[in-house]
């Protein structure tokens, strides 16, 4: 325990999360060399992402009320944070004519913490669907921070991009903790899951 180890993780652990996702969302297929990645916490996850596909001046999409951890990440990264605002009437969902009409040329990802901190609601199928269909469109990054997934408690169903990973064409970036799922807090043990590229990437 007082050597080095590899720094995307052990391969023990990295297999163990893997076999995790794949049993959690069944059309997932993921080798866990290329595709895992050990991070401290799911914050470590999140700003690794943001920093393997920002360069600087582009511009972050975040949804509004958001995570205030992520808007500093993106201006760490030097990124712009870009805001939509949700939808109170509608439980907190996304308004997609205004998230279409916020994007511009320098627009390079969407954040997606879902179930939402601070909210708490649930996306919708629905508005995953638009989501995905826009950063598909537009050649955008979604980065999905689902530490949250598993607080769920009312009837509503909780719907994750990584229940359609055909429809995510190698553009979404899922980041998970131990902190919450496990009460493992103190431990600072989180995870990314991404496309080989991004992996290798946020390796460095």
């Amino acid at each position: 325990f007082n050597k080095y180890s590899d720094l995307v993780g052990t391969s023990e652990l990295r297999q163990g999360v893997a076999d995790h996702l794949m049993k959690k969302y069944e059309k997932c297929r993921i080798d866990y060399e290329k595709h895992i990645l050990i991070t401290c916490g799911a914050m470590e996850a999140t700003m690794s992402a943001l920093l393997s596909i920002i360069d600087h001046g582009d511009e972050v999409v975040l949804f509004s009320p958001y995570y205030p951890p992520h808007v500093q990440q993106v201006l760490l990264a030097g990124g712009k944070p870009v805001f939509v605002d949700l939808d109170k009437s509608r439980n907190w969902n996304v308004d997609v004519d205004l998230l279409d009409k916020v994007m511009s040329k320098k627009t390079k990802a969407i954040i997606l913490c879902n179930p939402s901190n601070p909210t708490g609601s649930l996306f919708s199928k629905d508005d995953i669907d638009k989501i995905i269909k826009i950063a598909c469109e537009r050649n955008l990054f979604v980065i999905n921070d689902e530490t949250y997934n598993f607080l769920v408690y009312d009837k509503d169903k909780f719907c994750s991009p990584l229940y359609f990973p055909e429809k995510t064409q190698n553009r979404l970036i899922s980041c998970f903790s131990f902190s919450k799922e496990f009460a493992m807090t103190g431990m600072r043990v989180g995870y990314m899951f991404a496309p080989e590229k991004i992996i290798e990437k946020a390796a460095r």
